[in-house]
């Protein structure tokens, strides 16, 4: 089972554990690059042992346990765009958000350690701020503003992934004033369950899109 973990940092400094989890503490390591306020470090991944990291300047790379940092944004234009949103890790893959002005924004993967990247993105997706989950074999994406016809989650297997790929996974949400829009989603067993602003907590099987109401009486989760 995979554990996963979400920071919002706003100094200039990283911060990344000792190996001796129990028994040591947080120690501070190398600054990096355009994290100093008000740039902040939005989105953590890891493949093996190459740590990246979304912020509101790009992505930013480090194969030493955090002790430098370079940008690893390769062909991605990041004119117009406010935050790398969301990053996230399957395999070899690597798959980050970008939100900014309309049009600005989009989904991207790359293959070889972010130094070319895929866009992936819907036609017509204004994409907001995307949260990634992966299950036998596929993406699913968790949508956050960006145009109605794309809230709620969209599914692609991971095999041959492109912006023709994406199906929606809606059938079950309620649908007024739209479907909701969704903050964070997680993979529990063979399901998905997802939080959602203004809608509460919702969960499906993970191979039908089969969505009830779950868990408390939360309206909105962020």
């Amino acid at each position: 089972m995979k554990a996963f973990l979400r920071l919002v940092i706003t100094n200039v400094l990283l911060v990344i554990p000792t190996v001796n989890y129990a028994q040591q503490p947080w120690q501070q390591t190398g600054s990096l690059p355009g994290a100093s306020w008000p740039n902040q470090v939005r989105s953590l991944a890891a493949i093996g042992d190459n740590i990246f990291a979304g912020t509101t300047a790009g992505i930013y790379y480090s194969s030493n346990n955090g002790l430098s940092w370079t940008p690893r944004n390769g062909n991605l234009n990041l004119a117009n765009i406010s935050a790398v949103y969301a990053l996230a890790s399957e395999g070899s893959d690597l798959f980050a958000s970008l939100s900014g002005s309309v049009g600005a924004g989009g989904i991207f993967k790359s293959s070889d350690l972010g130094i070319t990247w895929t866009n992936i993105t819907p036609p017509g997706w204004t994409a907001g701020k995307t949260e990634f989950v992966f299950h036998n074999g596929y993406v699913y994406a968790g949508i956050y503003g960006g145009s109605a016809a794309h809230l709620g989650v969209q599914k692609s297997p991971l095999a041959g992934i492109n912006s023709s790929s994406w199906t929606s996974f809606n059938t079950g949400f309620a649908t007024q004033p739209n479907v909701p829009m969704v903050s964070t989603l997680a993979i529990m067993g063979t399901s998905i369950i997802v939080g959602t602003w203004g809608q509460g907590m919702w969960i499906s099987p993970a191979s039908t899109a089969a969505w009830v109401p779950f868990g408390p009486s939360l309206n909105y989760f962020s």
